[in-house]
């Protein structure tokens, strides 16, 4: 059902996206945000969060549909 060759591509897909979230995180802590005279909060890569939650999401539901393929033609 699913080849040596795809199953490391995804492995490989999976760390990427994973590696990529954990980097919009980190940066996303390491820049500074700021609140103006008027009270507004300056959040200048505040995109970084939601994308950063994208990737893990993208990382984990590609992992465990790996998983479960692996799971499943081992069964069978």
């Amino acid at each position: 059902m699913i080849s040596k060759n795809k199953g490391v591509t995804m492995f490989k897909t999976t760390t990427v996206f994973f590696a990529i979230s954990v980097f919009c995180f980190v940066i996303k802590a390491l820049i500074p945000t700021t609140v103006d005279s008027n009270g507004f909060l300056n959040e200048p890569f505040f995109f970084l969060i939601p994308m950063g939650y994208l990737f893990l999401f993208l990382s984990l539901l590609i992992g465990v549909l790996t998983l479960v393929i692996k799971l499943t033609k081992k069964i069978n």
